[in-house]
């Protein structure tokens, strides 16, 4: 796989349209999930000290996201995420629009991995 596919994949449409999906359904599968894993282990061990970590892991999921796509796709690429979570956002509302977004982020990623040869982060 090469690198403009990864970018688009994981961070175009996982980490910019689904996440603008998410927020316009008013779900977050993420939050769901964490929040179960975190009612079962205070369930279970009501006193174990670890229920902060599911708090602080979605908030590192989150960085580490934001700073792989920066590291990836750099300035330009941070934009196309920002056009295509505009686009999930939108997807119920004005579904051809948000398609259209998605498209137009699509071809500003590619760019961004292009010109973002070394992967720097400036």
């Amino acid at each position: 796989m090469t690198k403009s596919e990864v970018f688009f994949k994981e961070f175009i449409i996982g980490l910019g349209f689904f996440s603008g999906f998410w927020i316009a359904v008013g779900v977050n599968p993420e939050t769901v999930i964490f929040e179960s894993l975190r009612t079962v282990m205070e369930t279970l061990n009501p006193d174990s000290g670890f229920s902060f970590m599911f708090t602080l892991f979605p908030l590192l999921l989150t960085i580490g996201s934001v700073m792989g796509a920066y590291a990836m796709g750099g300035k330009i690429g941070m934009i196309a995420i920002g056009i295509a979570f505009v686009g999930g956002l939108l997807l119920i509302s004005a579904p051809l629009f948000s398609v259209i977004l998605l498209v137009i982020a699509m071809m500003i990623g590619s760019v961004a991995v292009e010109s973002n040869h070394a992967g720097a982060w400036f």
